[in-house]
């Protein structure tokens, strides 16, 4: 998606508007172009919008038809099936049967098998194109696509920038399209694209003293370094009592991962496997 300076502007009506665009501050490319878009009907009294899940649908399937290894990120499950549900259709009422085994979605309730074989058909350029949730976001080598497609706000500055980082890869050329809802935070993007491309990524939040955050940082560092109660208070916990009960509660769990730390609690020594 671009930032920086913003192109074009104005809603756009009849034959439908694409509002903001520009090349990319937060990206690592400067072919990297964004587009805000939005479409209404023809031929009406009154401007009504048309379904953003058929318009992210439509241009899925325009992409993968030109050759574009697209990505279509949707923010539920639901919403990447109908959209690769409605890109089949569109491509085999242009004629595109064969295109319809390029396409697949991507999400969780896939088996572990399965998702590794969507990744090595992407990988592998096999695939042209994928309709997925954030299941895609990160963590996965998909190799070098061409454009991204994003269904309404991605629930965070940063989540809409890995997305769109998703294609351009190795400085290539690449597209991103936010497709927007009806809701208040997608209209006023619409109309403030400056907002979307200047705002800087939210900062990431942790509640440390979290056991379900704690405990698997402290089994993590105990495989690599012993735990060293003087050194490691500090660094896992804001309470050495905090620090203390957890390594507690793993040793009540039985963790072979952690190994012996009764002399990390008693202050000198270090377990650790």
């Amino acid at each position: 998606i671009g930032g920086g300076e913003i192109l074009g502007g104005g809603r756009g009506s009849g034959e439908g508007g694409m509002m903001g665009g520009g090349t990319s501050e937060h990206g690592k490319s400067p072919h990297e172009i964004g587009r805000l878009w939005e479409e209404f009907a023809k031929d009406e009294l009154e401007p009504r919008r048309v379904s953003s899940i058929g318009e992210v649908a439509n241009l899925f399937a325009e992409l993968v038809r030109h050759g574009l290894r697209t990505i279509a990120f949707c923010t539920t499950r639901k919403l990447s099936e109908l959209v690769l549900q409605y890109a089949q259709e569109a491509l085999q009422a242009a004629g595109q049967q064969h295109l319809c085994e390029t396409v697949m979605s991507y999400r969780g309730g896939y088996t572990p098998e399965q998702r590794r074989e969507i990744e090595q058909l992407l990988f592998s350029d096999r695939l042209r194109g994928v309709a997925a949730t954030n299941a895609l976001e990160l963590g996965v080598d998909v190799g070098s696509m061409d454009a991204t497609l994003h269904l309404g706000f991605q629930r965070s500055i940063a989540s809409l920038w890995q997305q769109a980082g998703r294609a351009g890869r190795r400085r290539k050329t690449s597209l991103s399209i936010y497709i927007a809802w009806d809701s208040p935070i997608d209209q006023f993007f619409l109309r403030h694209p400056q907002q979307l491309f200047s705002l800087p990524l939210e900062p990431a939040l942790l509640n440390l003293a979290n056991p379900d955050i704690l405990q698997p940082h402290l089994l993590c560092a105990a495989s690599e370094l012993p735990l060293k109660r003087e050194e490691d208070e500090a660094l896992f916990a804001e309470l050495p009592a905090v620090y203390r009960d957890n390594v507690l509660q793993l040793i009540e769990k039985g963790n072979r991962k952690i190994g012996c730390l009764q002399p990390v609690l008693g202050g000198g020594g270090g377990g650790g496997g």
